[in-house]
């Protein structure tokens, strides 16, 4: 599949995720997902995201895309946990 099919793909998949997401929190009541649809929807987000980078970066076995990309994540974490807000304690 052409990298830009695949970005439609993962839109698809994101827009399931959010699905998922919004039954999960009650604003779905309507729809009933197992307990694990968020688990599931994130999983074919992530796997989608790196079909991606395959097709964007051929030369690359599956397990040096997941681990550059592992990479790269671990290298945003900390930025991306230090702008997160303090949750407050309960009263």
């Amino acid at each position: 599949m052409d990298p830009l099919m695949l970005l439609c793909k993962l839109t698809e998949e994101a827009g399931e995720l959010a699905e998922a997401v919004l039954a999960q929190r009650g604003f779905k009541p309507h729809k009933q997902l197992p307990p694990e649809a968020s688990f599931d929807e994130a999983a074919d987000v992530l796997l989608c995201l790196l079909l991606v980078l395959s097709r964007l970066h051929p030369e690359l076995s599956p397990e040096q895309l997941a681990s550059r990309f592992a990479g790269h994540i671990d290298g945003k974490l900390a930025r991306y946990v230090a702008r997160q807000p303090i949750p407050q304690a309960a009263c």
